[in-house]
């Protein structure tokens, strides 16, 4: 397996455009108008062939619906909509110079012609004006089954396919006016990988670099308060420059400059943003992003420069002006690849929060550098330096590493780069890493979608998927509340509460949350109750029994428990527990079996007496855990 990490990069395709383009990228006309649909109502027809597709996509595949998925997500995050004519009798594309009108995608074997000479996925083919206004806009997918040209389509992951959803996500940008980007993250990004042990469906969903991009064009659906980023590199064509954001290192946009060496970076929220630039070589290079021609005269055919480094602040509705200076020469080091648990698709990894990963790494004297030395800068993932590993074998020009890439439960959806250093010269993989688990729904907020809602909700409150029995019952009370957010008989804070409510949320995680408040007076953090609430966590009721009586156990000996009370008296531990919520007595299960049903009122004194006896004893962690499961505490905390 790991003798072919790498090789698969050289497998990837490129997706490349019919017209030249700019920062984000932008396309523009000869005369250097930049592209846009001026009307933003925008009428597209699915060709007949989506519902009778070749041989090439896969049999049972619903292509049609594939393509109304992908034209949503940039209906939701833009201020554009699309009308959709279904089954129109057209197949193939409008002849260059002779556009019929009609924006429409196909996947008829009829176009096979125009995907001769390549093996590439798909093509747009975009008519306008000299003034850069669309007129129409044709988007057609690879229809050829010859073998020799490896290209197969699937929407279920199957090994050796294209993702057909991300194929059309990614020709629709063109079809919009956008180009490429030099954000490995990014769904307009050149290129596209074939599924392998894993699904590469990431490009379905759009990076906030294309959204920055789309909505610099039209607009949000919804005003917000952004500024941007603006200023030269003194460089020609073909700088890359991008933007992330401080505090989370998650990528915000990027750009690619012009032959005067300008960019700007727009639809930025307002905050605090490094600011780095790139020469392009590996795993995009310049000659992917466009032509060289027009703005872009130059591009692909500069010289080498290393990587410089900045900040920005960025205030609403103002332009920061930032200009970056680089030095010109050959990168001393260059990471050219990377990789996740023996696969590098040579477009972003895919990575979840939680999650433990074998990060590879590839690139011209990488393995020059010292282990600490690679990282990705943010709060919720960490290479670790002690698991580097110089890898052999590998059928690469330049040397690979290894690491363990740790990422913290607390992860963020967004893309992340990783960062290596050699004294004072840098480089990175920009947007290498896709933290992106919700490809399967089409909502830009996946909270919006019922299911993942109520998956989520099992998550959060009981630590396990959820049953499908359990599933659609709540899917029902969702699907048939007449406004999920204002009714409050059956909307989503109705089925949140719910849960909250459950025998199942009241054995595990309030019974872990009253633990905090009652022993140190707080809330536990994230990473405090989500261990513990596994802990806590049983197949039958006995082990469920047993391990709640381990845990009462377990917190009395942990270092802030007993810091807190190891020096006390019996009577000076009692009333500590008591006094935080001003009680003389309790009624709690039995300490005895604390699972049972029976009830007992305990005073005080009673609970002092019984730390010091020789009979009817009770342990520091039963007399915690009978104040924990009063019916007062509960109710205090309930509340």
């Amino acid at each position: 397996m790991r003798r072919t990490v790498l090789t698969l990069l050289l497998a990837c395709q490129l997706l490349l455009a019919t017209v030249p383009a700019d920062a984000y990228t932008y396309q523009f006309t000869s005369g250097s108008a930049q592209l846009r649909w001026t009307n933003t109502t925008i009428t597209v027809a699915l060709s007949s062939s989506l519902s009778a597709p070749p041989a090439n996509i896969k049999s049972g595949s619903d292509v049609v619906e594939a393509a109304r998925r992908a034209l949503r997500r940039w209906s939701d995050a833009a201020n554009i909509q699309f009308v959709i004519q279904e089954n129109s009798p057209l197949q193939t594309l409008s002849p260059l110079g002779a556009g019929d009108g009609v924006s429409l995608i196909t996947v008829s074997p009829a176009n096979s012609a125009e995907f001769s000479s390549t093996n590439r996925p798909g093509r747009s083919r975009i008519f306008f004006s000299s003034s850069g206004s669309i007129s129409e806009a044709d988007v057609a997918l690879n229809p050829n089954p010859d073998p020799s040209n490896f290209v197969l389509f699937s929407t279920d992951g199957t090994p050796g396919t294209y993702d057909l959803e991300s194929t059309f996500v990614h020709e629709l940008g063109h079809l919009l006016g956008l180009d490429h980007s030099g954000a490995v993250g990014a769904t307009m990004q050149p290129r596209q990988s074939r599924n392998a042990n894993n699904r590469f469906t990431t490009n379905r969903t759009l990076s906030d670099d294309d959204l920055a991009g789309i909505r610099s064009i039209y607009g949000r659906r919804n005003s917000q308060p952004v500024g941007s980023v603006a200023g030269r590199v003194n460089y020609g064509a073909g700088a890359h420059v991008w933007v992330e954001k401080a505090d989370t290192g998650r990528i915000a946009g990027s750009s690619i400059t012009r032959s005067d060496g300008s960019y700007r970076i727009d639809q930025l929220p307002p905050g605090n943003y490094r600011v780095n630039v790139e020469y392009l070589d590996d795993p995009v290079v310049a000659a992917e992003i466009t032509p060289s021609r027009g703005p872009y005269t130059g591009i692909g055919g500069q010289p080498a420069f290393r990587t410089a480094e900045s900040q920005a602040s960025v205030a609403a509705d103002t332009t920061t002006t930032l200009d970056l200076n680089v030095q010109l020469g050959a990168p001393a080091f260059n990471l050219r690849a990377l990789g996740i648990d023996g696969v590098a698709p040579n477009v972003a990894s895919t990575i979840a929060a939680g999650g433990t990963y074998r990060l590879y790494i590839g690139g011209d004297n990488v393995d020059q550098i010292a282990a600490n030395n690679f990282t990705v800068l943010s709060p919720f993932m960490r290479i670790d330096p002690a698991s580097r590993v110089v890898e052999s074998g590998f059928p690469t020009p330049y040397p690979v590493v290894s690491f363990n890439l740790i990422v913290t439960d607390s992860a963020k959806y967004g893309d992340y780069s990783v960062r290596a250093q050699n004294g004072a010269e840098v480089n990175y993989v920009v947007g290498g890493l896709a933290l992106d688990p919700y490809t399967d729904f089409v909502e830009l907020n996946p909270l919006e979608n019922h299911v993942f809602f109520v998956s989520q909700q099992y998550r959060d409150f009981l630590f396990r998927e959820p049953e499908t029995g359990g599933l659609q019952a709540w899917l029902n009370v969702l699907n048939n509340c007449s406004d999920v957010n204002n009714n409050p008989n059956c909307d989503r804070i109705h089925v949140s509460s719910a849960f909250f409510r459950s025998e199942e949320f009241q054995l595990k995680g309030f019974f872990v949350f009253r633990f905090y408040k009652a022993a140190f007076g707080r809330f536990p953090f994230y990473a405090e109750i989500i261990p513990d609430m596994v802990s806590v966590t049983g197949a039958t009721p006995a082990e469920v029994a047993q391990r709640r009586a381990a845990y009462a156990v377990a917190i009395t000996q942990r270092g802030e428990f007993v810091n807190l009370y190891v020096a006390l008296s019996h009577q000076q531990y009692v009333d500590d527990l008591m006094q935080r919520y001003n009680l003389l007595q309790i009624t709690t299960p039995d300490p005895a079996n604390p699972d049972g049903t029976a009830r007992v009122t305990l005073t005080r004194a009673d609970l002092v007496s019984r730390l010091g006896s020789s009979t009817n004893a009770l342990s520091r962690a039963q007399v915690l855990r009978a104040v924990v499961e009063s019916n007062e505490v509960a109710a205090a905390e309930f509340n």
